[in-house]
Formats: structure tokens, C-alpha cells, sequence
């Protein structure tokens, strides 16, 4: 059975909302665990709960999002050099035919006649693509196609990576044992969306954020305490002890170190690599712009002609000041902090 195409085009408003009603392939790294970003699974669940908006993206992730868009038609086209294989657009949301909640977008596909491949095209701006892990194919990035072939039932899908300063191509196979393993987790996952039941919170800052945006403000006074209050509370306390403790025991055995080596650069074995060397030296210019306009004031003051009205130069300056002044008043950020009761002395702490 194939798969269904949406009525969703990849880039309009309603797909990025439609997106919310399925587990796609961007989203199954998340619940792996594979993803190298920061979405958490909170955040992804707060998501398709429809609790949540989409996180805000910064500017410099944006650009990266913008790059990977634009080098798209590139890659794909470098892809058809390598391999001798036209390709086309797949421009709607696709979902399984049986399990609806199960979606892809694909990049591209072959357009060879009868033949069913995927083209997921990657873009590895930072670093060389094989550095990602011990395999040709990062995890993160197999998970995504491996869903992608559990969705369509197609037989093949093909990896096209701009790494570095070439393409280069790597073909997946589809595995039954991936494909339920990716279904077993996703499946609980959706269960938990449907459900209203959130995932256990991790300590992520994605996390943090989210539930801030859930609720930004306090507004219902104190809560009344109880046992759950309780047992998370001491356990922040014996978290906060025991990584206080851990910091010192670093910070100790840093300096142990750094005794050890003495004049040494570093230090290194089969299984660590320490090095302790001298930065290069670097200049810092700082300009002290007030003082600027202060001697730029008392020069005014210093040189205007009689004829020339002194206290209206003056003020003109005041509004250039104004002009280049900004006031933003910011909505206050609430913040959790912990204080306990010293067994010993009884202070809060």
C-alpha cells in the first residue's frame, strides 16, 4: 500500500501546522534520542499537543535553516551528476495508509520510471560528514530515512550529503527490525500526545523554555505543599549538594594537575588528552564613548564665534544624545530559587 498524500504543500502555513497532527521524520530523532539539537521531547510533545507554539528560532539558526533551503536544488543536482538519476519534487505531506499519525516530507525522489527511492538531502556545514560517528550515515540522519521508508513502504532511499567542498551519496536499505523499533517508540509517544499525558521532563534548557512559555507568569500565589512538592524539592537540595561537591572535586583535581604538569604543555595516553598550554596573546580596543562627547562638547564650547548661538549648539547635541537613546522595558523573567533550612544552624540556605 502506498503511501497518502496530503493536501498540504511543504513550505505553506498549513503543512508547518499539519506537521502538528503526525510523528514526521524530523521529529523521530527526538524520541530516539539521536537528534544533535536541542528540542526536547517536552518541548516536542507540548508541540503536538497544540499546548505550545513552534520555539522561536534565533537568527543564526534561521540562517542555517535559510542556507539548507537554498543549497537544496544544488545538492540535487549534483546528486543527478554522481549518479546518473533524475529526480523530482514529492511536494506534499505524506502519511502511512493504515497509521495515520506516521508522516514524512521527502526532499526528492527518483524519477525513474517504476522506481521507488527516496533522496533525503543533507547539508554538513560544520565539520566532515564521516566525523559524526563510526558509521557512513549518522544515526540521527538513519533514523529519519528509515522512518521516511516505513511511511511510504518504498524499497530504497539515498543519502545525498554537501560535505565539505563536495556531494557525496549513500544508499539505505529499509530494515524490518529499524522500522519496528522506530514504530514501538514513536507509537508510545502518540499514545502520550492523544492521551494528554506528558513525558517525563528532562533538565534541558529547551525544556526549561517551553514550560516558561506554558506559564509566564505567577498569578495563583502560593501552592499549597504535599508530598510531591516535597520529594522534588529535597531533591533538588541533594542534586544541588552533590553537584556542588562534584565542582570542588573538579576544581581540586584541575589543579592537581596543573601542579603535576608544571612546565609541561599537556599530557596524553590512549584514552585522554590534557593539554596545558599558553594562549596566544590578543588586542583589545575599547572605546569610551562618553568621553567622546565630553570632549567633544568642550571643544564646541571652546571655538563658536560670538555670532554664533552657544546654548542652541548645545542643546542641539543633548538631542543627538536622544536621538541615538533607547529605553525597552522588559517583562521580568521568573526564576526558581531554591533555598533550604540548614539542619545544623536552621538558616535558610
Amino acid at each position: 500500500m502506498s503511501a497518502v498524500a496530503t493536501a498540504h504543500v511543504q513550505g505553506t502555513p498549513a503543512w508547518v501546522d499539519a506537521r502538528r497532527d503526525v510523528v514526521g521524520s524530523s521529529d523521530i530523532p527526538i524520541i530516539t534520542g539521536s537528534s544533535p539539537y536541542h528540542t526536547s521531547l517536552f518541548t516536542l510533545w507540548a508541540l503536538k499537543t497544540r499546548l505550545a507554539p513552534p520555539e522561536p528560532v534565533d537568527d543564526d539558526t534561521q540562517e542555517l535553516f535559510d542556507l539548507g533551503h537554498a543549497l537544496e536544488p544544488v545538492i540535487a543536482a549534483r546528486y543527478t551528476a554522481v549518479t546518473g538519476r533524475e529526480v523530482r519534487r514529492r511536494r506534499y505531506l505524506l502519511t502511512h495508509p493504515a497509521e495515520r499519525w506516521m508522516g514524512a516530507s521527502l526532499d526528492r525522489v527518483s524519477a525513474r520510471r517504476g522506481e521507488r527511492r527516496i533522496i533525503e538531502i543533507k547539508w554538513s556545514p560544520n565539520r566532515r560528514w564521516a566525523l559524526d560517528g563510526p558509521e557512513p550515515v549518522p544515526h540521527h540522519v538513519q533514523d529519519q530515512v528509515q522512518w521516511q521508508l516505513a511511511v511510504t513502504g518504498w524499497d530504497v532511499a539515498d543519502v545525498a550529503v554537501l560535505a565539505g567542498s563536495h556531494v557525496e551519496v549513500y544508499e539505505v536499505g529499509p530494515s524490518d527490525a529499524y522500522q519496528a523499533d522506530l514504530r514501538y517508540l514513536a507509537r508510545h509517544f502518540w499514545d502520550l500526545v492523544e492521551h494528554g499525558e506528558r513525558p517525563t521532563v528532562d533538565g534541558s534548557e529547551s525544556t526549561r523554555s517551553t514550560i516558561t512559555r506554558l506559564h509566564p507568569r505567577d498569578t495563583l500565589g502560593m501552592l499549597e505543599p504535599s508530598a510531591e512538592t516535597a520529594a522534588i524539592a529535597y531533591g533538588i537540595r541533594d542534586a544541588s549538594g552533590a553537584l556542588k561537591a562534584a565542582k570542588e572535586e573538579d576544581g581540586r583535581l584541575r589543579n592537581e594537575m596543573r601542579l603535576l604538569l608544571a612546565e609541561h604543555s599537556g599530557v596524553e595516553d590512549a584514552d585522554y588528552r590534557i593539554h596545558y598550554r599558553r594562549s596566544a596573546d590578543s588586542t583589545v580596543v575599547t572605546t569610551d564613548w562618553q568621553a567622546v562627547v565630553t570632549d567633544l562638547r568642550r571643544l564646541v564650547s571652546g571655538v563658536v564665534s560670538e555670532a554664533v548661538d552657544r546654548v542652541e549648539v548645545l542643546r542641539t547635541l543633548d538631542a543627538i544624545e536622544e536621538d541615538h537613546t533607547t529605553t525597552e522595558v522588559r517583562e521580568g523573567r521568573r526564576a526558581l530559587l531554591p533555598k533550604f533550612r540548614d539542619a545544623d544552624s536552621s538558616k535558610w540556605v
